[in-house]
């Protein structure tokens, strides 16, 4: 009984998604960012109860990238500098 439960609830916050996302005239990114921070305590139900089953975080990103995101030219101006330190970074953590 208590999966029928989920599934509702599941269901219930993916439509929220998407009536929210189509009928915004907001920044779809912070959007998006906005509405997986407050359905957090929902985030983690699972459809299929296997070890490797997508959860709802998932379906809401695929639904989110393949329907509402719109790609936007952003220069960083000290993108090589971070880039290097990131590497740098990366290179202390695994050694």
């Amino acid at each position: 009984m208590a999966n029928i439960y989920y599934y509702l609830i599941a269901f219930f916050v993916i439509g929220i998604f998407g009536l929210l996302m189509m009928f915004s005239t907001q920044n779809k990114s912070q959007l998006y960012i906005k509405f997986i921070l407050f359905v957090y305590p929902f985030i983690s139900l699972d459809f299929f109860p296997t070890p490797l089953s997508p959860n709802l975080f998932d379906f809401i990103t695929i639904i989110y990238i393949f329907m509402f995101y719109n790609h936007r030219k952003v220069t960083i101006q000290n993108g090589k500098a971070y880039l290097s330190t990131f590497y740098m970074l990366t290179f202390i953590l695994f050694l």
